[in-house]
């Protein structure tokens, strides 16, 4: 999955609600493959956006793996 966070922070929490959500369906529809999410988030790993994006997955920021 490859997104685009808008750099407007009001704009943000709405789309990282849709992200979570479709990160979830996409798990649930393939139970065993990994799930990879990329793009220009426009945040950093602890910031709201990303800990509403990965409420509930067990997910990493790649930034912080490395």
């Amino acid at each position: 999955m490859n997104l685009h966070y808008s750099p407007y922070q009001d704009q943000q929490h709405d789309h990282a609600v849709i992200v979570n959500n479709e990160i979830k369906r996409v798990m649930a529809l393939y139970p065993n493959v990994p799930v990879a999410v990329t793009g220009d988030y426009n945040n950093s790993a602890i910031s709201d956006t990303f800990i509403t994006m990965t409420s509930g997955i067990n997910m990493a920021s790649g930034a912080a793996l490395v």
